[in-house]
């Protein structure tokens, strides 16, 4: 089954453009007005991430939070963000992901991926 009205948000620590940030999630809010909202991770002050959770307080839409689940911790490596990330891009419509261009995550080459993905950079 296709997931359907609903948008990932993922924002890089160091993308700091929060003008580019505020105004890409204003469009998503214009367009997509009856969409769930889901953030990668919770809002910290100053963060990327807290910059979305304001513009979508200011519309009224209060987003879901991803967690990182303990079981998907792996025996030699932390696993739980690959395991997010897969989530996110095989169970949501699309993605929103803030990025810069040099990132290790292929978000764009996911193996399962559903979801439309949008990269955007600074």
């Amino acid at each position: 089954m296709a997931p359907t009205k609903s948008i990932g948000v993922v924002c890089a620590k160091s993308f700091s453009d929060t003008a580019k940030i505020r105004s890409e999630i204003e469009k998503g809010v214009e367009h997509l007005e009856d969409y769930t909202w889901i953030l990668h991770q919770k809002p910290t002050k100053g963060s990327g991430i807290s910059i979305v959770n304001a513009v979508l307080s200011e519309h009224g839409i209060e987003p879901f939070v991803a967690p990182l689940l303990p079981y998907w911790n792996g025996p030699d490596k932390d696993r739980r963000s690959d395991w997010r990330d897969g989530e996110f891009s095989s169970t949501c419509e699309r993605v929103i992901v803030f990025h810069h261009g040099n990132t290790t995550k292929p978000w764009a080459e996911a193996e399962h991926t559903i979801a439309r993905i949008y990269v955007i950079e600074p």
